[in-house]
C-alpha cells in the first residue's frame, strides 16, 4: 500500500484520459514511455478471453482491483475468496464482459464487492461492448463499501444482471450506481 500522491499517478492519469478523449491510437499508448508514474496493477486480469473458469482460489493484498474480467465471455467464477483492503480494492470487477456466472464466493474488499463496468467514454463508445447476462448467486460480501456497484465506467452499457441469495456483512450500500460524467455516467 502506498499513497498515490507520491507516485505521480495523477499526472499519468491525465495523460490516459487525454488519450481516450482524443482518440489517440491504442497501439501508440505506451504509458512507461509517456510518464514515469508507478501504476498500480490489478492482481488478476482476464483480458479478451473465452470459456474461462476461475475456481477455488484466494486472492490477497491486491495493489488495485483484485479480479478484473475484461472484454471476455462465457466466464464462471466459483469459490473465489478475496481479502484485499487497499485503496480501490474492489473484489470482482466485470467490465465489457458477457455470459458470466459468479457463485459461492466470499469477498472482503477495501472498496466495492462486485462491480459492473462498461468502459469509459470514447474508447467504450468505439468498441460498443456492454456488460451483459451476468448471474450472481450465493455470494457473501463480508466487508466492502457496497455489495454491488454499477460504474463508474458505464459507456458501453450494462444489462441483464441478476443478483440473488447473497449475504451481506459490513457494507455501506447494498446497491450503488456511480455516474461519474468523466467516465460515461
Amino acid at each position: 500500500y502506498f499513497r498515490e500522491s507520491a507516485t505521480g499517478i495523477q499526472d499519468a492519469r491525465r495523460i490516459l484520459y487525454t488519450w481516450g478523449s482524443e482518440d489517440y491510437p491504442v497501439e501508440k499508448r505506451d504509458m512507461p514511455k509517456a510518464h514515469s508514474a508507478v501504476m498500480r496493477p490489478q492482481l488478476l486480469q482476464v483480458n479478451r478471453s473465452k470459456n474461462v473458469r476461475i475456481e477455488g482460489i484466494e486472492l490477497k493484498d491486491s495493489p488495485f482491483w483484485t479480479c478484473h474480467l475484461f472484454m471476455s465471455e462465457n466466464v464462471v467464477v466459483r469459490g473465489l475468496r478475496t481479502n484485499c483492503y487497499g485503496f480501490n480494492n474492489d473484489g470482482l470487477d466485470i467490465e465489457m464482459t458477457q455470459n458470466v456466472l459468479v457463485e459461492d464466493c466470499v469477498i472482503r474488499a477495501g472498496d466495492d464487492g462486485l462491480v459492473f463496468k462498461a468502459g469509459r467514454n470514447r474508447d467504450a463508445w468505439r468498441v460498443s461492448r456492454p456488460t451483459e447476462n451476468v448471474i450472481v448467486r450465493n455470494v457473501r460480501i463480508e466487508d466492502a463499501v457496497s455489495l454491488a456497484a454499477l460504474g463508474s465506467e458505464l459507456s458501453g452499457g450494462i444489462r441483464n444482471v441478476w443478483i440473488h441469495d447473497c449475504k451481506v456483512g459490513e457494507v455501506s450500500r447494498v446497491f450503488y450506481v456511480k455516474t461519474n460524467h468523466r467516465r460515461g455516467g
